[in-house]
């Protein structure tokens, strides 16, 4: 398969677009990388260190609610120490 150009304002205007283009991928790319945002395939992946911070926070929500619950002791406490409801 091949492009026949016909002339040279064609040809520049064909690789004036792809400028435009590829300037306008990398200021998008520079502005998801300042906020620590990564777009693949439209999939928003966060670096790691949010990933394992969000993960902490799930944990840590987790084991509040668990012991709210009186399914699990905090440590430094033993189950004779507390008296029933």
């Amino acid at each position: 398969m091949s492009i026949k150009i016909k002339n040279d304002w064609t040809l520049s205007v064909l690789i004036g677009s792809l400028r435009l283009l590829a300037a306008a991928v990398a200021i998008q790319a520079a502005i998801m990388l300042s906020f620590g945002v990564y777009y693949f395939y439209g999939v928003v992946v966060l670096p790691k260190i949010q990933q394992q911070s969000v993960a902490v926070e799930i944990e840590r929500a987790a084991y509040l609610k668990a012991v709210d619950d009186g399914l699990y002791l905090p440590r430094g406490i033993r189950s004779g120490d507390i008296s029933s409801k």
